[in-house]
């Protein structure tokens, strides 16, 4: 039997082609079954992603879309809610990183209503900035800074440094966007403190090189 990965490799592969729809179709069946088969929340997540991604192509696809709602069901009926936590929030990853931004919010947000009802924190935090990332990406700096600042309280309030310099840098980023540089130095300077400790010198020339762009668009102001 040929492996998961590669059924989801295939499945990518032919619709990326633009190639056999029914190859394509039976590829992302055989994954579901495989997916089922192990219990894989984040297969699941991923078979989700590619047959969201061939009914954008295939509307009216009647097969396609009653794959989908086995698989809507399949992750809701995940009994670990950890586990369906990270396969909504997989799935809202991949959407993301297509572009497909009105899917990726309602994954992440399946996500966070999950990781929020099990107190998980960590992932909580992570999740809303994802969602932040999604409202900087459509130019809605409100929603994006709330979402921010919500995950840097947490990630503060953890001791996640990791998180906080990546919360740091997209608010500095938000703020230098749209105008406000002074706001972007405060949290570049910030995240460079925290880089500071991390000894590494390529995250350091970075977020020293975003410091410098800052005051730069700071001194064209005056």
């Amino acid at each position: 039997m040929m492996c998961l990965s590669a059924f989801l490799w295939i499945s990518t592969f032919y619709m990326a082609r633009g190639q056999s729809q029914e190859l394509s179709f039976d590829s992302l069946q055989t994954a579901y079954e495989n997916a089922v088969y192990l219990q894989d929340a984040l297969a699941l997540s991923k078979v989700y992603s590619l047959l969201t991604q061939y009914l954008a192509e295939n509307p009216n696809s009647t097969s396609g879309n009653g794959l989908l709602y086995r698989v809507e069901r399949e992750i809701q009926n995940i009994s670990s809610a950890q586990e369906r936590g990270k396969a909504y929030y997989e799935a809202g990853r991949d959407f993301y990183f297509k572009g497909d931004y009105l899917n990726a919010m309602e994954a992440y947000l399946e996500a966070l209503n999950i990781y929020d009802g099990i107190e998980n924190s960590s992932m909580v935090q992570k999740t809303m900035f994802s969602i932040g990332l999604i409202y900087n990406d459509v130019d809605d700096f409100e929603n994006a800074k709330f979402y921010y600042d919500e995950a840097l309280r947490m990630s503060k309030s953890n001791g996640d440094t990791t998180t906080m310099t990546s919360v740091l840098w997209a608010n500095g980023f938000l703020h230098l966007k749209h105008g406000d540089p002074l706001k972007a130095i405060e949290y570049y300077t910030a995240e460079k403190e925290l880089v500071d400790d991390f000894n590494d010198i390529e995250r350091l020339a970075n977020v020293t090189s975003r410091l410098g762009l800052a005051y730069q668009t700071l001194g064209s102001f005056h």
